[in-house]
C-alpha cells in the first residue's frame, strides 16, 4: 500500500502497486448453486499454480431472480401428476426438461423434451403423445454464443447472444432397460451427427423415479404371495 525507493539513488519506483503473486483454480462444475434465499457456503482448500502457497476459501453459489437449475436458468413448476417432478423452462434457450426436486428445492436429474411438455407433467412425443423411455431420443447440440458478433467489413451488429444449432445426433433407447431408484448405471455410446456427421460420445443413464419401475418406469409391484421371484 506503501511506496518503495530504491535505496541506493532515492528514486520512488512504485507506489500503491498491485503484484501478482500466486493464482488458484476453483473448479466449480460439480457445484450445484443453491436457491434464492438459501445460502449454501462450502469450504476447499486450494494449492498455488505458481509458488504452490495454500489458500483456504469459503464460498457460495446462489440463484437469483427466481431461477433454479445448475446453470440457474430453469424457470419450474410441480408436475400435475406428480409433486416430486418439475417442469422447467430455460430462460435462455426456451427449451423444455422435466427434473427431480432436491430437499432444498433445487433440480436434479433434468431430462430434455425436444417437443415440449404435455399434460403439465410429461416430455411429449413427436405424435403429441407421452415420450415413453422405449422411443428413439434425439440430442441436439446447440452453441450459445455469449458475446456479440460484429460484421468485419461495415461494423454492424449482427448477432448477440445467439442459440446456434450445430448438428443431432440419435440415441435408440428401445432396447434399453432403466435402472431403478437409487441404483444408476451409467452407459456410453459414439454418436454420428445427422447433419455435419461429427462425432459425439455421450455417457448416459435411465432410471426410474418415485418408486416406480418397469421398462416404461410406470408399474407399481409388490412380490407374489406364493412366489418371492414374482412380481
Amino acid at each position: 500500500m506503501g511506496a518503495v525507493i530504491n535505496a541506493h539513488t532515492g528514486e520512488l519506483t512504485q507506489i500503491q502497486t498491485v503484484v501478482h503473486v500466486d493464482t488458484f483454480i476453483l473448479p466449480l462444475n460439480s457445484v450445484i448453486p443453491s436457491i434464492e434465499n438459501h445460502l449454501s457456503m462450502q469450504s476447499r482448500n486450494l494449492n498455488g499454480t505458481i509458488l504452490q502457497t495454500q489458500l483456504t476459501v469459503a464460498y457460495s453459489m446462489q440463484c437469483k431472480g427466481g431461477l433454479i437449475g445448475r446453470n440457474c436458468d430453469l424457470i419450474c413448476n410441480e408436475a400435475v401428476t406428480n409433486t416430486t417432478i418439475a417442469v422447467c423452462q430455460s430462460n435462455i434457450t426456451n427449451f423444455s426438461y422435466t427434473c427431480t426436486y432436491m430437499k432444498n428445492g433445487q433440480v436434479q436429474n433434468c431430462l430434455p423434451c425436444s417437443w415440449g411438455i404435455v399434460q403439465e407433467s410429461y416430455c411429449q412425443n413427436s405424435n403429441e403423445g407421452i415420450l415413453t423411455l422405449s422411443a428413439t431420443s434425439a440430442i441436439d447440440v446447440f452453441v450459445h454464443h455469449m458475446g456479440a458478433v460484429i460484421n468485419a467489413h461495415t461494423g454492424e451488429l449482427t448477432q448477440i447472444q445467439t442459440v446456434v444449432h450445430v448438428d443431432t445426433f440419435i440415441l435408440p433407447l428401445n432396447s434399453v432397460i432403466p435402472s431403478i431408484e437409487n441404483h444408476l448405471s451409467m452407459q456410453s455410446r459414439n454418436l454420428n451427427g445427422t447433419i455435419l456427421q461429427t462425432q459425439l460420445t455421450v455417457a448416459y443413464s435411465m432410471q426410474c423415479k418415485g418408486g416406480l419401475i418397469g421398462r416404461n418406469c410406470d408399474l407399481i409391484c409388490n412380490e407374489a404371495v406364493t412366489n418371492t421371484t414374482i412380481a
